[in-house]
């Protein structure tokens, strides 16, 4: 029997994954900065070193969230799974927090979406509001609720347009 594997996100895949999902979804008046300061504790100490002479703070969140409300800055921090928070970023953290910053935790690939929903930076996505659609065979067996299946103009009708995610066509590329 061997043994089942399980596949480990790292942060930077989790943090790609959510951003496309934003981008995707994103609310008007929204945007994501990333603050690359992974891997500092790891980088040559010179390198760490200039990077704090010009303004790199040890232990930001890797996100600075900005909208839907004028004005309103939040900060996300990824974590895999079974990721840890270090000693600096709890401390910058505090810090943030302490200047009246919300300031937001994640593990794994889903937290992060959700924080961002709550936060408003992005529609839940409509497979989410949208009753799945069976296949022809499972309908062929007798297992729909309905007639017949949903189209996606009877779909949009049904919830409203916005809650649909944007899918740029040729006219607004």
């Amino acid at each position: 029997m061997t043994a089942k594997r399980t596949y480990r996100l790292s942060e930077a895949a989790i943090r790609r994954a959510t951003f496309t999902h934003w981008k995707l979804l994103r609310t008007p008046g929204t945007a994501i900065i990333s603050i690359p300061n992974e891997g500092a504790d790891r980088r040559n100490r010179f390198v760490v070193l200039d990077h704090i002479a010009q303004g790199m703070l040890p232990g930001a969140p890797d996100w600075g969230c900005f909208g839907p409300e004028p004005g309103k800055v939040r900060f996300l921090e990824f974590k895999a799974d079974d990721g840890k928070l270090s000693d600096e970023q709890r401390s910058c953290h505090a810090l943030l927090r302490s200047l009246g910053f919300e300031v937001e935790v994640t593990w794994g690939r889903d937290e992060p979406i959700i924080v961002l929903e709550r936060w408003g930076m992005c529609r839940a996505p409509a497979t989410r509001l949208i009753p799945q659609m069976e296949t022809e065979d499972e309908q062929a067996r007798g297992r729909s609720g309905s007639a017949c299946p949903r189209s996606a103009d009877h779909q949009q009708r049904a919830i409203g347009a916005d809650a649909l995610p944007y899918l740029p066509h040729e006219g607004n590329r």
